[in-house]
């Protein structure tokens, strides 16, 4: 796979190599590297892998049947070159577009025990908001499942790298996450040494209704937010959580700017006047400093709360946001 500063999806900045991210990917791509020729000549089969159920999974070869319970899964796959080899998707994995054509499972959070045992797989991926029964079901017919729940950015990437080797994708996994590393080299690079006082307070929500969630630290959105020059209102509530807080909070932490989510089909554009107008109205919401000043952002809802090779796409929207004068 070519990783080279003239692929077009790949954005090479000149600092990138002296950014944490870059230097992990570059690490697993000669990691691999060194390790692809003794492993083609002395394994056929994957070696042990523990899920992030604690489970530890092992396969007696490299699957060829591969049924996908989440679209970030499914995404993995197809961006690991995989496509031939899934046999079953949820019907909420549509992207890329060619995912649609897979044969249907059920949902995310009810995909039918029989549909995924007619297809045979080899491997089930399943991820976080899965029955954990359909998990034990499966485990009981001896049908490898590996459950995976990424709560950070580097969870997420750590994923890739874990598929790869499941599916003997190795150096395709490590080539990829330093692609996906390369790009957030060229935001993180512009955005790390900005002061506090440059980095507005961000209030990322799915609503202007009650009740109001929003990320705290130790979450992907919370990553994004930091690596994209940002200051997540939320810092202070629980790790690794989603945190509720009432309308009377939110207006305390005076969010800079406001962020929530578009889905496919919707302007972000159209999205963001509209709820500027819709804000100014009403209570509370009126007096923050980001509703004042109309910064008000639309991010896509597939590339943010899908925890796989999009989510890149999700920063770059990000920073726009952010800082448009540093990134147009």
């Amino acid at each position: 796979m070519n990783n080279s500063c003239s692929t077009p999806s790949l954005r090479c900045h000149s600092r990138a190599s002296g950014n944490p991210f870059f230097l992990l990917g570059l690490a697993l791509v000669l990691c691999v590297a060194s390790l692809q020729p003794a492993a083609a000549q002395t394994s056929s089969k994957p070696a042990p892998l523990k899920d992030d159920l604690g489970h530890e999974v092992r396969l007696p070869a490299y699957p060829a049947r591969i049924v996908s319970l989440a679209p970030s899964n499914t995404e993995v796959l197809f961006a690991l070159g995989l496509e031939k080899r899934i046999v079953g998707v949820t019907s909420y994995c549509d992207y890329p577009p060619e995912a649609r054509q897979k044969t249907l499972i059920g949902t995310y959070n009810d995909p039918s025990l029989e549909k995924i045992v007619s297809l045979k797989p080899d491997l089930v991926l399943a991820a976080h908001g899965n029955p954990i029964e359909l998990v034990a079901e499966l485990e009981k017919l001896r049908i490898p499942v590996f459950s995976v729940n990424p709560k950070t950015l580097n969870d997420a990437l750590r994923n890739i790298r874990m598929i790869g080797a499941l599916t003997g994708r190795d150096g395709e996994a490590a080539a990829l996450i330093v692609s996906i590393n390369a790009r957030i080299a060229a935001v993180s690079d512009r955005t790390r040494r900005l002061p506090a006082s440059q980095r507005p307070r961000v209030l990322f929500v799915g609503g202007w209704q009650p009740p109001f969630f929003t990320p705290g630290p130790g979450t992907v959105v919370n990553d994004l937010i930091d690596l994209a020059g940002g200051r997540n209102v939320a810092a202070d509530a629980p790790k690794q959580t989603w945190v509720q807080y009432g309308l009377e909070t939110l207006v305390a932490k005076a969010p800079d700017v406001v962020m929530t989510t578009y889905v496919t089909g919707e302007d972000p554009r159209v999205r963001a006047v509209d709820a500027q107008k819709t804000l100014k109205e009403m209570d509370g919401w009126r007096t923050m400093p980001a509703v004042r000043q109309g910064r008000i952002c639309y991010l896509f809802a597939d590339a943010i709360f899908r925890p796989g090779p999009r989510l890149v796409d999700a920063l770059e929207e990000m920073a726009r946001c952010l800082h448009p004068e540093m990134f147009q």
